[in-house]
């Protein structure tokens, strides 16, 4: 063996060199014709068919120098399943089950029941990248395919299977969508289901993008160019007529839409209905609200009608009544006129509604008597009474002292109900003619001072003046009189106050 371990100042011998030469001949040998590309055949010590059927062992250290494969079949593989080719059009590709020969074919690299193939290829043509994937299919060992490349350059058109683009802030840019599943972008949700109708009040039509169906749910904006007319319909993309509905399930009144307004409508469906609406509305109409007020109602605002008759509208005045009637209970009833009233009094203390009267004043109300907060002043006259009245036996007993002493009549006689205070009182015998008594104190002199009752039997025979010896006998709801007769029917005449 040739030395191995020369210092600097060691002197080459004869046998050195010899030593050398030997070793450089043995391996020429073992390595065979290494003038041109080496082959099996030319292989004399086997070297290279081992490089071909083994593995190169090596642990650790590092590859210099390119490594160069060339064949029409698989080149480089890991496992089985993985392989790094390249192909004569200039298609490099990485791979999992296929790889590239000449001409740009692609091949299987394993029978497999499912796994199927798919790759990474660089295209020198259009400079890009792409990848297939065949999906879980069967698989034969180096019988040939066609994917289906997919670019993988990003890319912010509407590209079929393109990854999508990203700006500098990570923004997604991608196509406006058109299918359920795609991605929204904003200028597609500002906007989206947005459109400006056309025909005609009673029949809108609108074209509203990405609107393929109508299925319940679906809400769209419009905007009219015209008011709406009796019972209008909205007919979107062609899609059919639908009648646009209130929330109550009627049909706007015409023109309750208006031309130029954006209105907001969502598919029931079988119709459109408005949104934003107030829902119900009462029955009121312009007479029945106060003037100068509005109130909505299922064809929109109203101004009311009603006249205001609050003190405030009229400056503290007065309103007159439409009439006026009294009952038999003594009630003054009032009919008001029609419209608006506050309660409470003005200034002077009096209330709104007013009814004239001109004979309605405290002359025309007897003295002492109130109606309605009006004194009367008017002085107190006589009131005549009149009737029948049939007494007793009962005796007087000198319960009518005579002025002269002699006899106060043998019987008494009751008078109630007469509601006056007497101050003349003449009672008359039915059966005897001339036989009457009678009370009156103004009869001066006829009468005597403190015995003004008089009574006669007949038109021969009278006594002397009497009076009440009780007090009560004689008041506005009891009289008690004297008489010659007993159970007998008398006429009475009472004037009084």
């Amino acid at each position: 063996m040739a030395k191995t371990d020369w210092k600097f100042n060691d002197i080459v011998t004869e046998t050195d060199m010899n030593e050398l030469g030997q070793e450089v001949n043995e391996a020429k040998a073992e390595l065979g014709d290494m003038e041109s590309v080496p082959t099996e055949a030319k292989d004399a010590a086997g070297a290279i068919g081992e490089l071909h059927t083994k593995k190169l062992d090596k642990s650790g250290g590092k590859m210099t120098g390119a490594l160069f494969v060339e064949t029409a079949a698989r080149e480089i593989s890991a496992g089985s399943w993985a392989d790094m080719s390249a192909n004569s059009t200039g298609y490099a590709l990485f791979a999992q089950n296929c790889y590239t020969a000449n001409n740009n074919e692609y091949r299987y690299s394993n029978t497999h029941a499912s796994l199927g193939a798919r790759g990474i290829r660089f295209n020198h043509t259009s400079a890009s990248v792409e990848y297939f994937d065949t999906g879980a299919i069967a698989t034969t060992a180096d019988v040939a395919f066609t994917p289906n490349w997919i670019s993988m350059r990003p890319d912010a058109a509407a590209t079929a299977n393109r990854t999508i683009l990203r700006d500098a802030s990570g923004r997604g840019k991608v196509a406006p969508p058109v299918a359920a599943d795609d991605i929204a972008r904003l200028d597609t949700v500002q906007t989206f289901g947005y459109g400006t109708t056309s025909g005609t009040g009673s029949a809108y039509t609108a074209a509203i993008g990405l609107v393929a169906a109508l299925t319940e749910g679906l809400r769209v904006t419009i905007k009219l160019h015209a008011a709406s007319g009796a019972n209008p319909t909205l007919n979107i993309n062609g899609l059919g007529a639908k009648g646009i509905l209130k929330p109550s399930g009627s049909a706007p009144t015409a023109g309750l839409l208006k031309a130029g307004s954006i209105y907001t409508l969502v598919y029931n469906g079988s119709a459109f209905t408005l949104q934003g609406e107030g829902g119900e509305y009462g029955t009121a109409v312009a007479a029945e609200v106060l003037a100068g007020k509005t109130i909505g109602t299922e064809s929109g605002l109203v101004t009311g009608t009603m006249p205001n008759y609050s003190r405030a509208a009229l400056g503290e005045g007065y309103t007159l009544a439409q009439s006026i009637k009294v009952d038999s209970m003594g009630n003054l009833v009032i009919e008001p006129k029609t419209g608006f009233y506050t309660t409470g009094l003005n200034g002077a203390g009096f209330g709104t509604v007013l009814i004239y009267d001109p004979d309605f004043i405290a002359t025309n109300i007897r003295q002492g008597v109130d109606i309605f907060g009006l004194l009367g002043t008017m002085p107190v006259g006589y009131k005549i009474v009149a009737g029948t009245v049939t007494n007793g036996s009962i005796t007087t007993s000198n319960r009518f002292p005579s002025y002269g002493g002699g006899s106060d009549g043998g019987y008494i006689v009751e008078i109630t109900g007469h509601n006056v205070t007497p101050r003349i009182v003449l009672l008359m015998n039915n059966a005897f003619y001339g036989g009457y008594t009678l009370y009156c104190e103004e009869l001066v002199p006829d009468t005597i001072s403190g015995y003004p009752i008089r009574s006669r039997q007949n038109n021969a025979t009278r006594t002397d003046f009497s009076k009440h010896a009780n007090l009560n006998d004689f008041t506005s709801s009891y009289i008690c009189l004297p008489s010659w007769f007993s159970d007998t029917t008398f006429k009475y005449i009472i004037i009084g106050q």
